[in-house]
Protein backbone atom coordinates (compact mmCIF):
# COMPACT_ATOMS: atom_id res chain seq x y z
CA UNK A 1 0.00 0.00 0.00
CA UNK A 2 1.53 3.39 -0.97
CA UNK A 3 2.31 5.77 1.87
CA UNK A 4 2.53 9.02 -0.33
CA UNK A 5 0.12 11.50 0.98
CA UNK A 6 -1.12 12.02 -2.95
CA UNK A 7 -3.45 10.10 -4.89
CA UNK A 8 -2.01 7.62 -7.56
CA UNK A 9 -3.92 8.56 -10.53
CA UNK A 10 -3.75 6.62 -13.88
CA UNK A 11 -2.27 7.35 -17.21
CA UNK A 12 -4.99 9.34 -19.08
CA UNK A 13 -5.37 11.55 -16.71
CA UNK A 14 -2.23 12.52 -15.84
CA UNK A 15 -1.72 13.15 -19.63
CA UNK A 16 -5.57 15.54 -19.46
CA UNK A 17 -3.88 17.12 -16.33
CA UNK A 18 -0.37 17.74 -17.40
CA UNK A 19 -1.31 18.97 -21.05
CA UNK A 20 -3.88 21.55 -19.29
CA UNK A 21 -0.35 22.87 -17.64
CA UNK A 22 1.35 23.69 -21.36
CA UNK A 23 3.04 20.66 -20.89
CA UNK A 24 3.67 19.48 -24.70
CA UNK A 25 6.09 16.97 -23.58
CA UNK A 26 3.43 15.11 -21.82
CA UNK A 27 2.32 12.40 -23.86
CA UNK A 28 1.14 8.48 -22.64
CA UNK A 29 4.39 6.90 -24.82
CA UNK A 30 6.03 9.15 -22.52
CA UNK A 31 4.90 8.12 -19.62
CA UNK A 32 4.42 4.41 -20.17
CA UNK A 33 7.61 3.96 -22.59
CA UNK A 34 9.53 6.65 -21.07
CA UNK A 35 13.19 7.52 -21.96
CA UNK A 36 15.70 9.04 -21.02
CA UNK A 37 15.41 12.14 -23.84
CA UNK A 38 11.67 12.40 -23.29
CA UNK A 39 11.22 12.42 -19.03
CA UNK A 40 14.59 15.06 -19.29
CA UNK A 41 12.68 17.59 -21.74
CA UNK A 42 9.17 16.70 -19.66
CA UNK A 43 11.34 17.44 -16.17
CA UNK A 44 13.14 20.64 -18.48
CA UNK A 45 9.59 22.01 -18.14
CA UNK A 46 7.96 21.53 -15.39
CA UNK A 47 11.43 23.02 -13.77
CA UNK A 48 10.62 26.06 -15.60
CA UNK A 49 7.18 26.27 -14.51
CA UNK A 50 6.90 25.89 -11.33
CA UNK A 51 10.62 27.12 -10.38
CA UNK A 52 11.11 29.60 -12.74
CA UNK A 53 14.45 28.02 -13.29
CA UNK A 54 15.74 27.71 -17.39
CA UNK A 55 17.34 24.60 -17.53
CA UNK A 56 17.43 24.62 -21.50
CA UNK A 57 20.23 27.13 -21.48
CA UNK A 58 22.50 24.22 -19.20
CA UNK A 59 21.46 21.13 -20.70
CA UNK A 60 22.37 19.53 -24.17
CA UNK A 61 19.91 17.31 -25.92
CA UNK A 62 21.05 13.98 -23.94
CA UNK A 63 21.48 10.67 -25.90
CA UNK A 64 18.74 7.83 -26.02
CA UNK A 65 20.96 5.90 -23.67
CA UNK A 66 22.53 7.61 -20.80
CA UNK A 67 24.01 4.35 -19.68
CA UNK A 68 26.70 5.14 -22.53
CA UNK A 69 29.70 6.60 -21.39
CA UNK A 70 29.75 10.56 -21.55
CA UNK A 71 31.95 12.95 -20.93
CA UNK A 72 32.05 15.96 -18.57
CA UNK A 73 29.95 18.64 -20.94
CA UNK A 74 27.24 16.18 -20.85
CA UNK A 75 27.83 14.50 -17.06
CA UNK A 76 27.85 17.90 -15.37
CA UNK A 77 24.47 19.65 -16.60
CA UNK A 78 22.35 16.33 -15.91
CA UNK A 79 24.19 16.33 -12.19
CA UNK A 80 23.11 19.78 -12.02
CA UNK A 81 19.45 18.91 -13.65
CA UNK A 82 19.07 16.38 -10.93
CA UNK A 83 19.98 18.35 -8.08
CA UNK A 84 17.40 21.27 -9.56
CA UNK A 85 14.66 18.20 -9.91
CA UNK A 86 15.27 16.29 -6.54
CA UNK A 87 15.28 19.92 -4.39
CA UNK A 88 11.54 20.51 -6.30
CA UNK A 89 10.35 16.87 -6.03
CA UNK A 90 11.17 16.76 -2.34
CA UNK A 91 8.89 19.81 -1.57
CA UNK A 92 5.89 18.31 -3.23
CA UNK A 93 6.53 14.68 -1.95
CA UNK A 94 9.11 12.94 -3.35
CA UNK A 95 12.34 12.37 -1.39
CA UNK A 96 13.66 9.52 -3.22
CA UNK A 97 14.58 11.27 -6.64
CA UNK A 98 17.59 10.32 -7.87
CA UNK A 99 20.10 9.84 -11.42
CA UNK A 100 18.24 6.64 -12.45
CA UNK A 101 14.99 8.23 -12.84
CA UNK A 102 16.50 10.44 -15.82
CA UNK A 103 18.55 7.94 -17.76
CA UNK A 104 16.66 4.99 -16.86
CA UNK A 105 13.28 5.72 -15.97
CA UNK A 106 11.09 3.39 -15.12
CA UNK A 107 6.93 3.78 -15.86
CA UNK A 108 5.59 2.69 -12.11
CA UNK A 109 8.43 5.59 -10.82
CA UNK A 110 7.50 7.94 -13.54
CA UNK A 111 3.63 7.76 -12.81
CA UNK A 112 3.98 8.33 -9.07
CA UNK A 113 6.36 11.72 -9.92
CA UNK A 114 4.42 12.82 -12.48
CA UNK A 115 1.15 12.46 -10.16
CA UNK A 116 2.83 14.16 -7.04
CA UNK A 117 3.35 16.97 -10.01
CA UNK A 118 -0.26 17.01 -10.96
CA UNK A 119 -1.50 17.02 -6.84
CA UNK A 120 0.97 19.85 -6.47
CA UNK A 121 -0.32 21.65 -9.37
CA UNK A 122 -4.38 21.05 -8.48
CA UNK A 123 -2.97 22.73 -4.77
CA UNK A 124 -1.45 25.76 -6.55
CA UNK A 125 -4.03 26.69 -8.84
CA UNK A 126 -6.48 26.59 -5.43
CA UNK A 127 -3.99 28.97 -3.05
CA UNK A 128 -2.96 30.84 -6.32
CA UNK A 129 -6.05 33.13 -5.12
CA UNK A 130 -5.02 33.27 -1.86
CA UNK A 131 -1.99 34.61 -2.41
CA UNK A 132 -3.19 37.51 -4.98
CA UNK A 133 -3.26 40.08 -3.00
CA UNK A 134 0.70 39.58 -1.32
CA UNK A 135 1.73 39.61 -5.32
CA UNK A 136 0.03 42.29 -6.20
CA UNK A 137 1.77 44.31 -3.45
CA UNK A 138 5.41 42.45 -4.08
CA UNK A 139 4.76 43.67 -7.86
CA UNK A 140 4.08 47.23 -6.79
CA UNK A 141 7.22 47.01 -4.51
CA UNK A 142 9.29 45.43 -7.31
CA UNK A 143 8.21 48.29 -9.50
CA UNK A 144 8.69 51.38 -6.90
CA UNK A 145 12.49 49.04 -6.34
CA UNK A 146 12.91 49.21 -10.31
CA UNK A 147 12.06 52.91 -10.49
CA UNK A 148 14.28 53.40 -8.04
CA UNK A 149 16.83 51.71 -9.85
CA UNK A 150 16.00 53.38 -12.62
CA UNK A 151 16.67 56.76 -11.17
CA UNK A 152 20.07 55.62 -9.71
CA UNK A 153 21.36 54.51 -13.06
CA UNK A 154 20.24 58.13 -14.83
CA UNK A 155 21.95 60.12 -11.95
CA UNK A 156 25.32 57.77 -12.42
CA UNK A 157 24.85 58.54 -16.17
CA UNK A 158 24.73 62.35 -15.77
CA UNK A 159 27.57 62.60 -12.74
CA UNK A 160 29.68 61.08 -15.40
CA UNK A 161 28.66 63.62 -17.71
CA UNK A 162 28.98 66.65 -15.34
CA UNK A 163 32.69 65.32 -14.17
CA UNK A 164 33.64 64.59 -18.31
CA UNK A 165 32.62 68.53 -18.40
CA UNK A 166 33.60 70.10 -14.83
CA UNK A 167 36.75 68.46 -14.67
CA UNK A 168 40.10 69.58 -14.09
CA UNK A 169 42.63 70.29 -16.83
CA UNK A 170 46.71 70.09 -17.86
CA UNK A 171 47.95 72.98 -18.74
CA UNK A 172 47.86 71.77 -22.59
CA UNK A 173 43.96 71.51 -21.99
CA UNK A 174 43.62 68.16 -19.92
CA UNK A 175 43.08 67.14 -16.88
CA UNK A 176 45.87 65.64 -14.84
CA UNK A 177 45.47 61.62 -14.04
CA UNK A 178 45.96 62.25 -9.89
CA UNK A 179 43.65 65.29 -9.83
CA UNK A 180 40.54 63.24 -12.06
CA UNK A 181 41.16 60.56 -9.74
CA UNK A 182 40.70 62.66 -6.82
CA UNK A 183 38.06 64.60 -7.92
CA UNK A 184 36.22 60.91 -9.10
CA UNK A 185 37.42 59.22 -5.60
CA UNK A 186 35.81 62.59 -3.28
CA UNK A 187 32.42 62.48 -6.11
CA UNK A 188 31.92 58.74 -5.80
CA UNK A 189 32.26 58.22 -2.04
CA UNK A 190 30.07 61.39 -1.37
CA UNK A 191 27.26 59.59 -4.10
CA UNK A 192 28.03 56.22 -2.80
CA UNK A 193 27.18 57.67 0.68
CA UNK A 194 23.92 59.57 0.08
CA UNK A 195 22.86 56.47 -2.02
CA UNK A 196 23.36 53.96 0.57
CA UNK A 197 21.52 56.08 2.95
CA UNK A 198 18.61 56.18 0.53
CA UNK A 199 18.77 53.02 0.13
CA UNK A 200 19.13 51.72 3.62
CA UNK A 201 15.48 54.29 3.96
CA UNK A 202 13.89 52.61 1.03
CA UNK A 203 15.25 49.67 2.31
CA UNK A 204 14.06 49.47 5.87
CA UNK A 205 10.71 51.35 4.09
CA UNK A 206 10.02 48.08 2.10
CA UNK A 207 10.58 45.82 5.08
CA UNK A 208 7.96 47.77 6.97
CA UNK A 209 5.75 47.33 3.90
CA UNK A 210 6.70 43.58 3.74
CA UNK A 211 6.02 42.98 7.29
CA UNK A 212 2.59 44.77 7.59
CA UNK A 213 2.00 42.94 4.51
CA UNK A 214 2.80 39.63 6.51
CA UNK A 215 0.94 40.35 9.03
CA UNK A 216 -2.23 41.70 7.09
CA UNK A 217 -1.83 38.56 5.40
CA UNK A 218 -2.02 36.62 8.44
CA UNK A 219 -5.10 38.76 9.83
CA UNK A 220 -7.09 37.70 5.82
CA UNK A 221 -6.32 34.33 6.22
CA UNK A 222 -7.64 34.18 9.84
CA UNK A 223 -10.85 36.30 8.56
CA UNK A 224 -10.93 33.87 5.55
CA UNK A 225 -10.90 30.85 7.68
CA UNK A 226 -13.77 32.73 9.93
CA UNK A 227 -15.72 33.72 6.67
CA UNK A 228 -15.71 30.28 5.50
CA UNK A 229 -17.05 28.58 8.70
CA UNK A 230 -19.53 31.04 9.06
CA UNK A 231 -20.56 30.76 5.15
CA UNK A 232 -20.65 26.82 5.61
CA UNK A 233 -23.12 27.67 9.20
CA UNK A 234 -24.70 29.71 6.68
CA UNK A 235 -25.41 27.56 4.10
CA UNK A 236 -26.60 24.91 6.60
CA UNK A 237 -28.87 26.92 8.45
CA UNK A 238 -30.10 28.33 4.72
CA UNK A 239 -30.66 24.48 3.73
CA UNK A 240 -32.88 23.98 7.17
CA UNK A 241 -35.10 27.42 6.07
CA UNK A 242 -35.57 26.15 2.82
CA UNK A 243 -36.28 22.69 4.09
CA UNK A 244 -39.02 24.46 7.06
CA UNK A 245 -40.11 26.61 4.46
CA UNK A 246 -41.29 24.13 1.90
CA UNK A 247 -43.11 22.24 4.73
CA UNK A 248 -44.83 25.52 5.49
CA UNK A 249 -45.75 26.35 1.99
CA UNK A 250 -47.28 22.90 1.73
CA UNK A 251 -48.76 23.39 4.74
CA UNK A 252 -50.65 26.43 3.54
CA UNK A 253 -51.13 24.87 0.49
CA UNK A 254 -53.24 22.08 2.28
CA UNK A 255 -57.25 22.82 1.95
CA UNK A 256 -58.62 23.03 5.75
CA UNK A 257 -61.65 21.01 4.32
CA UNK A 258 -60.14 18.04 3.21
CA UNK A 259 -57.93 18.38 6.81
CA UNK A 260 -60.64 19.12 8.39
CA UNK A 261 -62.45 15.86 7.18
CA UNK A 262 -59.25 13.78 7.18
CA UNK A 263 -59.38 14.62 10.86
CA UNK A 264 -62.38 13.41 11.66
CA UNK A 265 -61.85 10.35 9.72
CA UNK A 266 -59.05 9.57 11.95
CA UNK A 267 -61.20 10.33 15.03
CA UNK A 268 -63.61 7.84 14.29
CA UNK A 269 -61.24 5.63 13.07
CA UNK A 270 -59.64 6.14 16.70
CA UNK A 271 -62.78 5.49 18.27
CA UNK A 272 -64.02 1.77 16.52
CA UNK A 273 -60.35 0.60 17.32
CA UNK A 274 -61.14 1.77 21.01
CA UNK A 275 -64.17 -0.01 20.83
CA UNK A 276 -62.71 -2.98 18.96
CA UNK A 277 -59.80 -3.26 21.80
CA UNK A 278 -62.48 -2.87 25.18
CA UNK A 279 -64.47 -5.40 22.63
CA UNK A 280 -61.27 -7.47 22.85
CA UNK A 281 -60.66 -6.93 26.05
CA UNK A 282 -63.81 -7.72 27.60
CA UNK A 283 -63.84 -11.17 25.49
CA UNK A 284 -60.21 -11.77 27.05
CA UNK A 285 -61.98 -11.55 30.46
CA UNK A 286 -64.67 -14.07 29.54
CA UNK A 287 -61.73 -16.08 27.92
CA UNK A 288 -59.56 -16.23 31.17
CA UNK A 289 -62.68 -17.00 33.57
CA UNK A 290 -64.37 -19.64 31.30
CA UNK A 291 -60.87 -21.14 32.23
CA UNK A 292 -60.86 -20.80 35.45
CA UNK A 293 -63.66 -22.32 35.59
CA UNK A 294 -62.47 -25.23 33.21
CA UNK A 295 -59.50 -25.86 35.70
CA UNK A 296 -61.71 -25.70 38.97
CA UNK A 297 -64.22 -28.47 37.28
CA UNK A 298 -61.16 -30.68 36.23
CA UNK A 299 -59.98 -30.21 39.92
CA UNK A 300 -63.44 -31.22 40.79
CA UNK A 301 -63.45 -34.10 38.99
CA UNK A 302 -60.07 -35.25 40.49
CA UNK A 303 -61.28 -34.84 43.79
CA UNK A 304 -64.25 -36.73 43.10
CA UNK A 305 -62.54 -39.56 40.99
CA UNK A 306 -60.00 -39.76 44.09
CA UNK A 307 -63.14 -40.51 46.22
CA UNK A 308 -64.57 -42.99 43.90
CA UNK A 309 -61.47 -44.50 44.12
CA UNK A 310 -61.03 -44.58 47.42
CA UNK A 311 -64.86 -46.15 48.18
CA UNK A 312 -64.08 -49.02 45.34
CA UNK A 313 -61.04 -49.50 47.28
CA UNK A 314 -62.77 -49.84 50.68
CA UNK A 315 -65.88 -51.96 48.41
CA UNK A 316 -62.93 -54.55 47.43
CA UNK A 317 -61.40 -54.54 50.95
CA UNK A 318 -64.89 -55.54 51.95
CA UNK A 319 -64.94 -58.51 49.44
CA UNK A 320 -61.92 -59.72 50.39
CA UNK A 321 -62.89 -59.96 54.05
CA UNK A 322 -66.04 -61.61 52.69
CA UNK A 323 -63.79 -64.24 50.17
CA UNK A 324 -62.25 -64.74 54.06
CA UNK A 325 -65.46 -64.94 55.49
CA UNK A 326 -66.56 -67.95 52.94
CA UNK A 327 -63.13 -69.22 52.88
CA UNK A 328 -63.98 -69.54 56.82
CA UNK A 329 -67.35 -71.14 56.44
CA UNK A 330 -66.20 -73.33 54.28
CA UNK A 331 -63.43 -74.35 56.33
CA UNK A 332 -66.69 -74.84 59.17
CA UNK A 333 -69.02 -76.52 57.01
CA UNK A 334 -66.23 -79.29 56.83
CA UNK A 335 -65.37 -79.44 60.23
CA UNK A 336 -69.31 -78.96 60.95
CA UNK A 337 -69.93 -82.66 58.23
CA UNK A 338 -66.69 -84.20 60.35
CA UNK A 339 -68.75 -83.42 63.64
CA UNK A 340 -72.51 -84.54 62.69
CA UNK A 341 -72.15 -87.66 63.87
CA UNK A 342 -71.12 -87.15 67.41
CA UNK A 343 -73.08 -83.68 68.30
CA UNK A 344 -75.65 -82.92 65.66
CA UNK A 345 -78.04 -81.46 67.85
CA UNK A 346 -75.08 -78.93 69.81
CA UNK A 347 -73.27 -78.67 66.69
CA UNK A 348 -76.79 -77.22 64.56
CA UNK A 349 -77.55 -74.82 67.12
CA UNK A 350 -74.35 -73.73 66.48
CA UNK A 351 -74.54 -73.57 63.14
CA UNK A 352 -78.11 -71.88 63.19
CA UNK A 353 -75.96 -68.90 65.15
CA UNK A 354 -73.65 -68.69 62.83
CA UNK A 355 -76.06 -68.80 59.94
CA UNK A 356 -78.09 -66.10 61.62
CA UNK A 357 -74.78 -64.08 61.88
CA UNK A 358 -73.77 -64.15 58.81
CA UNK A 359 -77.07 -63.63 57.54
CA UNK A 360 -77.06 -61.05 59.45
CA UNK A 361 -73.59 -59.39 58.19
CA UNK A 362 -74.55 -60.04 54.57
CA UNK A 363 -77.80 -58.18 54.78
CA UNK A 364 -75.90 -55.59 56.66
CA UNK A 365 -73.28 -55.75 53.49
CA UNK A 366 -76.04 -56.46 51.12
CA UNK A 367 -77.67 -52.73 52.46
CA UNK A 368 -74.16 -51.19 52.22
CA UNK A 369 -73.72 -51.71 48.92
CA UNK A 370 -76.77 -51.03 47.50
CA UNK A 371 -76.42 -47.59 49.61
CA UNK A 372 -73.10 -46.80 48.47
CA UNK A 373 -74.16 -47.95 44.78
CA UNK A 374 -77.25 -45.38 44.98
CA UNK A 375 -74.90 -42.70 46.35
CA UNK A 376 -72.63 -43.54 43.31
CA UNK A 377 -75.13 -43.34 40.77
CA UNK A 378 -76.56 -40.42 42.27
CA UNK A 379 -73.43 -38.30 41.91
CA UNK A 380 -72.67 -40.11 38.95
CA UNK A 381 -76.22 -38.28 37.68
CA UNK A 382 -75.39 -35.11 38.62
CA UNK A 383 -71.96 -35.10 37.51
CA UNK A 384 -73.35 -35.87 33.99
CA UNK A 385 -76.29 -33.04 34.52
CA UNK A 386 -73.99 -31.05 35.52
CA UNK A 387 -71.44 -31.77 32.67
CA UNK A 388 -74.18 -31.74 29.87
CA UNK A 389 -76.30 -28.45 31.76
CA UNK A 390 -72.92 -26.63 32.34
CA UNK A 391 -69.81 -27.54 31.33
CA UNK A 392 -70.74 -28.36 27.99
CA UNK A 393 -72.67 -25.41 27.15
CA UNK A 394 -69.60 -23.14 28.44
CA UNK A 395 -67.48 -25.63 26.36
CA UNK A 396 -69.58 -25.20 23.21
CA UNK A 397 -70.12 -21.49 23.79
CA UNK A 398 -65.58 -21.17 24.27
CA UNK A 399 -64.99 -23.73 21.34
CA UNK A 400 -67.48 -20.84 19.26
CA UNK A 401 -65.41 -17.58 20.94
CA UNK A 402 -62.44 -19.69 20.27
CA UNK A 403 -63.00 -20.65 16.18
CA UNK A 404 -64.40 -17.37 15.26
CA UNK A 405 -62.14 -14.77 17.37
CA UNK A 406 -58.98 -16.15 18.98
CA UNK A 407 -58.19 -19.42 16.86
CA UNK A 408 -54.42 -20.08 17.10
CA UNK A 409 -51.80 -22.34 18.09
CA UNK A 410 -52.06 -22.14 21.64
CA UNK A 411 -55.93 -22.29 22.03
CA UNK A 412 -55.88 -25.39 19.75
CA UNK A 413 -53.08 -26.75 22.25
CA UNK A 414 -55.93 -25.96 24.91
CA UNK A 415 -58.50 -27.65 23.23
CA UNK A 416 -56.78 -30.36 22.47
CA UNK A 417 -55.91 -30.63 26.00
CA UNK A 418 -59.62 -30.12 27.43
CA UNK A 419 -60.45 -32.46 24.61
CA UNK A 420 -57.80 -35.45 26.00
CA UNK A 421 -58.87 -34.64 29.59
CA UNK A 422 -62.24 -35.18 28.92
CA UNK A 423 -62.22 -38.32 26.88
CA UNK A 424 -59.74 -39.41 29.89
CA UNK A 425 -62.37 -38.54 32.47
CA UNK A 426 -65.00 -40.47 30.01
CA UNK A 427 -62.78 -43.49 29.64
CA UNK A 428 -62.12 -43.38 33.40
CA UNK A 429 -65.75 -42.97 34.20
CA UNK A 430 -66.82 -45.93 31.74
CA UNK A 431 -64.08 -47.81 33.46
CA UNK A 432 -66.05 -47.00 36.75
CA UNK A 433 -68.93 -47.90 35.82
CA UNK A 434 -67.76 -51.11 34.52
CA UNK A 435 -66.27 -51.88 37.54
CA UNK A 436 -69.05 -51.11 39.73
CA UNK A 437 -71.22 -53.22 37.63
CA UNK A 438 -68.77 -56.72 37.89
CA UNK A 439 -68.37 -55.47 41.45
CA UNK A 440 -72.65 -56.18 41.73
CA UNK A 441 -72.46 -59.03 39.77
CA UNK A 442 -69.55 -60.56 42.06
CA UNK A 443 -71.97 -59.72 45.37
CA UNK A 444 -74.74 -60.79 43.73
CA UNK A 445 -72.81 -64.09 43.14
CA UNK A 446 -71.44 -64.70 46.41
CA UNK A 447 -74.59 -63.88 47.86
CA UNK A 448 -76.38 -66.39 46.25
CA UNK A 449 -73.44 -68.57 46.48
CA UNK A 450 -73.76 -68.54 49.90
CA UNK A 451 -77.93 -68.84 49.76
CA UNK A 452 -77.59 -72.09 47.80
CA UNK A 453 -74.53 -73.42 50.36
CA UNK A 454 -76.99 -72.88 53.24
CA UNK A 455 -80.02 -74.18 51.76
Amino acid sequence: MSRDEFPLLDVPELVSCLQECDFSAATQDTIMKPTSMSIIRLYQQIIDLFANINTESYITQPNEDMTQTLDTSDTIPIVILNLTCHKFFKVIGISDFNMMDLCKPDFQRTRRILSAVVNYARFREERIFDCKEPIQEMSKASEVLESKFDAFNLLRQQNNEIRAEVGYFNPDGSATNEDNENINEEFNVEKLDSMSSDLAVQLKELTKQQEALRLAYGSYSVTKTELVNQLQNYSFQLVEVDSKRNKLIKISHTDVTELDKNIVDLNAKLENEKKKLKHLSDKETNLNATLQTLERVISELYDLTNVISSDLNTSYGKEISIINTKKILSEKKTTLENLLGTSISSQLKLANEQLSRQELLRSNLKNDMVQKADENEEQIKTLKETYSNEILTKMKETDNYITTVLFNKDIKSIELEADSKKQKFNDELDELEEEYILLVDHVKQYMSTILNNLD
